[in-house]
């Protein structure tokens, strides 16, 4: 990536972050329809966010490494677009399961109503002919005769009552059983629609690691891909310096211990084994140096990843080479960084909980597959997370 378009991203970063406001969201509710469409409206966001980040990469590919990032935001791209789907069917569900219970109610109710219609009908049958006008003409004397006539009327407008029930409960039966008609229907076409979209995401999930073999197979190439993620650290600097400069105060000061005072004791930001840690490496093929500035976690995709103390998010975007990505500011010029991660679920300008779930574990430019890839800094200084985070 050209360095002028990497700092466009800086800047709109920070734009982003100083117009944001943000509170801390101490709990998050169990999956319910109204979730679920907020889910769907978030994915939506991020699906659109990522295929302008395609487009933009599409404009300008010319290496190996620029290939990966294409199939890298396509393999997310595909990950946001099943989940969609998914959550679609969720919704569709149980659209249907409420249609079925409502059919079953209108069922019950309706035969009771015709059970109701059919003893008039017989009581009527067995009165004979004259019917409801026996009544009449068994009066004894005028007042009588008023009275089985007051009578008579009550009963032929319960009788009406009653038929017009039955046609009413017949036309909103025919209608509910239209409408789970339809949402079966949808529900077929939105699990061919799954289908599709998992068929997309293996297709994606074997382009992307047939461009890491290339790129294990070229040195060339890999040479070009630990130079875009030293240049990718540059800009991340960058970044945290600007943060910096805006003085950024995180929430919840004065309430909660300093983040100096915290060495040993912050929480985990993922269940997971590490693969890789803190301090300078030699690469096994290329023979070359490099400084790795975090640790990476192993676990599985959609794992969730929590911040490990309080404070506020100063970037939640795609960033090459690490991905989908969250920064969070905890005061004392202390950030923490969260990369490769598969969905962000803040917002920047967001103030966080420590434990408070940011987002899910995923393989967003990863080399080695779906893993968190964890930093603390000091101002711009990476520091060793390890040293930091609790002994397990």
């Amino acid at each position: 990536m050209h360095r002028a378009a990497k700092w466009a991203i800086v800047a709109i970063a920070l734009a982003v972050w100083v117009s944001g406001t943000g509170s801390p969201i101490v709990a998050q509710q169990a999956p319910s329809p109204t979730q679920l469409r907020l889910d769907l409206d978030r994915l939506r966001v991020q699906i659109n966010a990522l295929q302008v980040r395609l487009t933009e990469i599409g404009e300008r590919r010319d290496t190996l490494a620029e290939e990966f990032e294409v199939a890298d935001v396509r393999l997310a791209l595909s990950r946001h677009q099943l989940e969609a789907v998914q959550l679609r069917l969720l919704v569709l569900s149980q659209q249907a399961q409420e249609l079925k219970a409502e059919v079953a109610r209108l069922t019950g109710e309706m035969a009771k109503a015709r059970e109701g219609l059919s003893a008039r009908v017989v009581a009527l049958y067995r009165m004979g002919p004259l019917s409801y006008s026996r009544f009449l003409l068994a009066a004894e004397n005028s007042e009588e005769l008023l009275a089985n006539y007051q009578l008579v009327g009550w009963l032929a407008s319960q009788d009406q009552l009653l038929v017009k029930s039955v046609r009413t409960q017949i036309t909103e039966q025919q209608e509910v059983v239209r409408a789970a008609n339809e949402t079966a229907a949808q529900l077929t076409k939105m699990r061919a629609e799954e289908t599709l979209a998992l068929q997309d995401l293996i297709a994606q999930q074997e382009v992307r690691q047939e461009l890491i073999q290339q790129i294990d197979i070229e040195a060339l190439a890999g040479r070009r891909t630990l130079k875009d993620h030293a240049e990718s650290a540059a800009i991340l600097e960058e970044l945290l310096g600007a943060v910096l400069s805006k003085r950024v105060i995180a929430p919840f000061a004065g309430e909660q211990p300093a983040f100096t005072t915290l060495l040993g004791d912050l929480s985990w930001p993922a269940d997971g084994r590490i693969t890789e840690r803190f301090g300078r490496k030699q690469h096994p093929v290329y023979d070359t140096y490099t400084l790795v500035k975090g640790i990476e976690i192993a676990t599985g995709v959609g794992a969730p990843v929590s911040a490990v103390y309080r404070g506020r998010i100063v970037f939640a975007d795609w960033f090459q080479n690490y991905g989908l990505m969250v920064v969070i500011s905890h005061g004392d010029d202390f950030y923490t960084i969260y990369g490769h991660l598969d969905t962000i679920l803040v917002r920047m300008g967001e103030g966080v909980d420590d434990t408070y779930q940011i987002g899910t574990v995923g393989q967003t430019g990863s080399l080695i597959g779906p893993s968190l890839h964890f930093e603390i800094r000091k101002g711009t200084e990476a520091v060793n997370p390890e040293l930091w985070l609790r002994k397990r």
